[in-house]
């Protein structure tokens, strides 16, 4: 019965030993490249994404993840999940 608890009580602290390690993990960091694209209008970056977005005061995604059509920025909508040169060109 001891054991029994024991082999518990450790199972639950590497848990929560391993919840809490990636919750204070460093966040990743973003890195655009502007070198392929044909005509680059930003400088190419590196930076931690939230940090960014908070300190810049970004509070739309669409703001860098845009979507336009006939010239003008569609409102809320948002191309987070696709590659910036599915949209740009690329240099040949």
């Amino acid at each position: 019965m001891i054991k029994n608890k024991l082999l518990y009580l450790s199972m639950v602290i590497i848990f929560l030993s391993l919840i809490s390690t990636s919750v204070y993990a460093q966040e990743d960091m973003v890195e655009i490249d502007n070198s392929v694209f044909e005509n680059p209008r930003r400088t190419p970056s590196i930076f931690r994404h939230d940090e960014h977005n908070e300190k810049a005061e970004i509070e739309e995604c669409n703001a860098c993840h845009h979507i336009y059509k006939d010239g003008r920025i569609i409102e809320d909508e948002s191309s987070e999940d696709q590659q910036c040169s599915d949209c740009h060109k690329l240099k040949a």
